[in-house]
């Protein structure tokens, strides 16, 4: 009996992603996704984007992210509605 992942659907993409990087696909791919964060940063001097490396880098962990960032949750939470705002709700997926 094979015990899914819940992100098992998702690992052709570790075996698409040097062939995207090659052919300069990623880069486009990750523009598309992440530019309204790092306009939102040049624009207003953010934290956005290094806000949402460290919240996927903790696997979704306010606390963990928190501390990392040495923020209280409360501004966290600002930011995590910020990007909710630019990237839709399922920023995770």
């Amino acid at each position: 009996q094979r015990i899914e992942s819940p992100f098992y659907q998702d690992l052709h993409m570790l075996r698409l992603m040097p062939v995207m990087k090659e052919s300069g696909l990623l880069e486009c791919m990750v523009k598309e996704y992440l530019e309204p964060v790092i306009l939102y940063d040049k624009q207003n001097s953010g934290r956005l984007y290094q806000t949402l490396n460290i919240f996927l880098q903790t696997n979704g962990s306010k606390k963990e992210t928190a501390s990392q960032l040495y923020i209280v949750r409360q501004t966290l939470y600002h930011r995590l509605d910020k990007l909710h705002v630019l990237l839709g709700e399922d920023m995770m997926q």
